[in-house]
């Protein structure tokens, strides 16, 4: 059956127990090998105060003044699967579904998807390396030529599905243009040092993955 997989959009300047803010969360749903269909919204826009939220743990009640605990503040727990059940929970509290698994990305990830995919066009400019990425990230986010703060807000985090959709398109089209072994070793790389982060709701699914100590769950050995 189709598989539907949570993403959680991290940010890495502004640090959290998984490796970032969730600035924006997204939803994939892959069907036979094929994406067919993808949404990524700002954490914001997930939440719903018109229907009921857990009381937040004493840590981020006493040290950051929450008074409920809602999406974005979900991957409290260094722990990713324990953190991505909490994350399922306040998303489906808003957004239902079925989510079969959960991926976090951060910034480390997005500029190794960029050395493997090569020179890109994203709002009219030419990202041609990594660097270029993060420096169009920072910039998209906080552009000069806003006039309220209220637009600001608004349109603040829209680059990020904008740029997802370049990032799909050279991946599934871009043929020649890919550098698979660059992709492979930074995909490699960004999974071994934890910037990329796959758990799976079904365990025996998600066996291999934390065999291979890949899915971001604390470990109980000395190893």
């Amino acid at each position: 059956r189709p598989r539907t997989y949570l993403l959680l959009f991290q940010n890495e300047d502004e640090l959290r127990a998984t490796g970032g803010f969730l600035s924006a969360a997204g939803r994939v749903t892959i069907d036979a090998g094929k994406i067919v269909s993808l949404t990524v919204e700002d954490s914001y826009a997930v939440d719903d105060f018109t229907t009921p939220y857990p009381d937040p743990l004493a840590p981020l009640r006493d040290y950051m003044g929450i008074d409920l605990w809602v999406f974005r503040d979900s991957n409290w727990s260094p722990d990713f699967p324990v953190a991505s059940r909490q994350a399922i929970s306040l998303y489906t509290q808003t957004r239902g579904g079925t989510i079969d698994g959960v991926i976090a990305l951060n910034q480390q990830v997005v500029e190794a998807l960029v050395d493997g995919l090569g020179p890109l066009t994203i709002d009219g400019q030419t990202i041609a390396n990594a660097q270029a990425m993060r420096d169009y990230m920072r910039a998209a986010w906080a552009p000069s030529n806003q006039s309220t703060p209220a637009e600001w807000v608004a349109q603040r985090k829209s680059f990020i599905s904008r740029a997802m959709q370049v990032l799909i398109d050279r991946l599934l089209n871009g043929q020649g243009d890919v550098n698979w072994q660059a992709l492979g070793q930074g995909l490699d790389r960004v999974l071994h040092s934890r910037d990329l982060l796959i758990t799976l709701t079904d365990p025996q699914s998600n066996k291999p993955l934390h065999l291979a100590q890949l899915d971001g769950a604390l470990r109980a050995d000395a190893n």
